[in-house]
């Protein structure tokens, strides 16, 4: 509706500058304050399921897309975000990824957990290995070596293995990045530190990754009144 609303003021204000009208009938047409839907969070046992389907699987792309989404559960980074990133931006002594592009044009250091770590470090093994990559080489390229995947070639990837893994139909790649921010805060119980860890430029976006706090609440109440 707010899509039709905005195409006839437009259209209306542009008639009325033009002189094609002499009043503009689309000049009190308010647009509707939309609500942004939540994305849905992937759990830790749907990750597990996924990354062990491609495990166990024979297809020639497996190796690559277990670390890809292995990234996206396991740093939270947006979809976009991955794609750019090569052997350079590994650093195994600080476990860390540089991330070079980011929405708003900025760079940062991701920290990594260790098992983020030793897939990174098989895959990286493997590239060596068979395309003799060295530190400029994408981690993550599509049919040619110096082309990196698209975010289409990895939402069809992603759908694949959801369909064959089993896992909830509704989820999406963006399910990654809710589900890291899920999984961090009820670990740290600290909205600030996730949304540090995620980059949001707005607290408020990183509450609607968290969703409702209800059970967090009903905990501190309990530890506060016991």
């Amino acid at each position: 509706m707010n899509r039709i609303k905005s195409t006839f003021r437009s259209f209306f204000r542009w008639a009325f500058q033009s002189g094609l009208i002499s009043h503009n009938p689309a000049a009190n047409l308010r647009i509707s304050k939309a609500v942004s839907q939540r994305t849905i969070p992937i759990n830790v046992e749907e990750i597990n399921t996924l990354l062990n389907t491609i495990s166990e699987s024979d297809d020639s792309c497996a190796g690559r897309d277990k670390t890809l989404f292995a990234t996206y559960a396991f740093t939270g980074i947006r979809c976009a975000e991955a794609l750019p990133l090569r052997v350079k931006d590994y650093d195994r002594s600080s476990l860390t990824l540089y991330l070079p592009k980011l929405k708003g044009g900025s760079d940062r250091l991701q920290p990594i957990p260790h098992r983020l770590s030793r897939i990174l470090e098989r895959w990286i093994s493997f590239l060596r290995r068979t395309d003799h990559a060295d530190l400029s080489s994408l981690l993550f390229y599509g049919r040619h070596p110096e082309r990196p995947l698209t975010t289409r070639q990895v939402r069809f990837r992603f759908n694949r293995w959801k369909a064959l893994s089993g896992i909830r139909e509704e989820l999406t790649v963006h399910s990654f990045r809710a589900g890291f921010a899920t999984q961090l805060y009820r670990a740290t119980g600290d909205l600030l530190l996730v949304h540090h860890a995620i980059g949001h430029s707005n607290v408020r976006t990183t509450e609607r990754y968290i969703g409702n706090h209800l059970f967090e609440i009903r905990k501190a109440i309990e530890k506060g009144f016991c």
